[in-house]
């Protein structure tokens, strides 16, 4: 294990940002610099770390109006109109600031039996100040070929720009970043002819050849010959989406990356489970065997547990490992998904998202490949059983050392019988003895205000240390918070850039050391719902240290051990395997 010592960058130098970004991108060698400056800014005075939840709005503002269109005011009652759309996070020019995707939805034509797409939005962040420009004529992705939902990012052909896949119903779109501005659109060139209704989709290196390779969740086998009528439970008994047990579940698909800029259907050999439902899909290292794994949150169906072989092939072990269903033995509505380590056992731990009358599950790691459905212990069945739970995230809201959770919360249906179909978003913090409670979030905007919520992803907009969220919504604008907390504590994000494994380190994780504790985080591909946050990793501490010892561990088995000063955004390129 070679130690390392780097300098911290700080990428609120936007040239400072771009210049290393670009190095990156080429390919240039070095990440041995000077140790970091001995004095960072200094955390809060203890008589004030008390944490007090604030988000600031500033969507409109920043000149951010994209709305999420279902097409549900053509009264076709359709499944298709529920599931809403995500966002992506990705710094797609590479000059250091993260902008959006968004996909558009689309419209439900019951009177021609039709289904017309609406193309996805690109906000650039604009230098001079937190805003965003629309870009997505200029970049050339104003394209209405689907009705589209999900949004994954990933760096697919290794040229250090970021491409996107868009999911939807009838088709995939993939847009090669071509690192002039714009993106080609080549979904059936690269070899993604997929006609079925897509959700979630994650990216992450399966048979462990340096590039990223695509799981592609399907949902239900929905269309205007299979679109029966349905009421709503309320009393009126008006028609309404029928429940995913009216269809059946399609089957998931699984890409390899050819490495001549497209991929090859590897579903037959790769091992999978037919007709799940999938929701949501997170690709992670979750067994510390140094290949990505898969967990997919299905509606109403067991939940996939993919463990990896290390050549692509898949062993599907839900049940087997306690993943499968809730704690009371049944399968859920699930949607969302997150890991942490939530007990600082240096495990990931696998939360999930569910309907209502069931409750959120988290799945603590008791290690060789078991793991426990610890719902009731950890105060989750306090929070109640009528939210309708999608996008999520784990991320320390006040930086005192924990991973708390977010979750995006909104009905499906139009007349829920003993719900709102507008829901209040949850800010779950985590005390740091097992347990998680509600964050007392009045007068705090966003949060107590109901929403139709659907994704939500985390970044740190500002450059703060304290995180962001967007929001997404069934026609509502993107919703873009700044978190306004008081902070607990220190902050260090950092950037992993493989060289000798994909170029996002997908399947990699980090281990930061500060005093007797060791927080774990891990590079993942999807998560959440129908979305790709920041590949950056994040932690909070609190303490007066001045600087932490970080260990890489690189999905190739290298390590290396970097020194980080705190309250700084730090970028590690992997170093170069040396020649025989």
């Amino acid at each position: 294990m070679k130690r390392l010592l780097l300098r911290a960058f700080n990428f609120s130098h936007g040239a400072a940002a771009t210049a290393l970004l670009a190095m990156a991108a080429l390919g240039s060698s070095g990440c041995r610099r000077e140790p970091p400056a001995s004095t960072p800014p200094p955390p809060p005075d203890k008589e004030i770390r008390s944490p007090r939840y604030a988000f600031e709005p500033i969507d409109a503002d920043a000149g951010v109006k994209a709305s999420y269109d279902n097409g549900e005011l053509g009264d076709a009652h359709s499944i298709l109109q529920s599931l809403g759309g995500g966002v992506g996070l990705l710094d797609f020019d590479l000059d250091g600031r993260m902008d959006l995707w968004t996909p558009g939805g689309g419209a439900i034509l019951p009177e021609s039996q039709s289904i017309e797409g609406l193309p996805s939005l690109l906000y650039r962040q604009q230098s001079e100040r937190l805003a965003f420009d629309q870009i997505g004529a200029q970049a050339r992705i104003d394209l209405a070929s689907h009705y589209t939902h999900g949004c994954s990012v990933a760096d697919c052909d290794s040229d250090g720009f970021p491409d996107v896949l868009i999911s939807g119903y009838d088709g995939l779109q993939y847009f090669r970043n071509m690192g002039d501005g714009t993106f080609v659109e080549c979904a059936q060139l690269a070899g993604l002819e997929d006609d079925r209704w897509s959700s979630s989709t994650a990216f992450g290196d399966f048979n462990k050849d340096g590039l990223p390779d695509l799981y592609v969740c399907h949902y239900v086998d929905w269309s205007w010959a299979k679109n029966p009528p349905c009421f709503s439970s309320s009393a009126q008994g008006q028609r309404d989406v029928c429940a995913p047990a009216h269809f059946l579940g399609l089957d998931d698909m699984l890409y390899l990356n050819d490495a001549q800029g497209g991929f090859i259907n590897a579903t037959a050999t790769a091992n999978l489970v037919p007709a799940g439902k999938g929701l949501g899909v997170i690709v992670a290292d979750l067994d510390h065997d140094l290949d990505v794994d898969i967990y997919v949150a299905n509606d109403t169906t067991e939940n996939f547990f993919y463990l990896n072989d290390g050549e692509g092939i898949f062993e599907e072990t839900g049940l087997f490992s306690g993943t499968a269903l809730d704690h009371r033995g049944t399968p859920n509505g699930s949607m969302g998904l997150a890991i942490l380590d939530f007990d600082g056992d240096q495990q990931p731990d696998i939360w999930v998202t569910n309907f209502e009358n069931e409750t959120f599950c988290l799945y603590r790691n008791q290690r060789n490949g078991n793991f426990q459905c610890v719902t009731e212990r950890t105060g989750i069945t306090a929070i109640g059983d009528l939210f309708v739970g999608f996008g999520t995230v784990a991320v320390d809201i006040e930086l005192d050392g924990d991973e708390d959770l977010v979750v995006s919360n909104g009905h499906v249906n139009r007349f829920p019988g003993s719900s709102l179909v507008a829901q209040d978003a949850l800010l779950l913090l985590n005390n740091g003895n097992g347990r998680l409670e509600r964050a007392d979030v009045a007068g705090s905007g966003y949060f107590s205000t109901p929403h139709r919520g659907r994704a939500v992803v985390s970044t740190d907009f500002n450059q703060d240390g304290l995180p962001d969220f967007v929001f997404s919504h069934i026609k509502e604008p993107l919703s873009i918070l700044l978190n306004q907390s008081q902070p607990a504590g220190n902050w260090l994000s950092l950037k992993l850039i493989g060289r000798n494994v994909n170029r996002d380190a997908i399947g990699s994780r980090v281990e930061v050391s500060h005093g007797e504790q060791v927080l774990v985080r891990h590079v993942v591909g999807g998560g959440g719902y129908l979305s790709q946050g920041a590949y950056a990793l994040h932690w909070g501490f609190t303490g007066q240290a001045s600087s932490v010892e970080a260990k890489v561990f690189w999905p190739d088995g290298s390590v290396e051990q970097v020194e980080l000063a705190v309250n700084q955004a730090h970028v590690v390129i992997q170093q170069p395997k040396l020649a025989n």
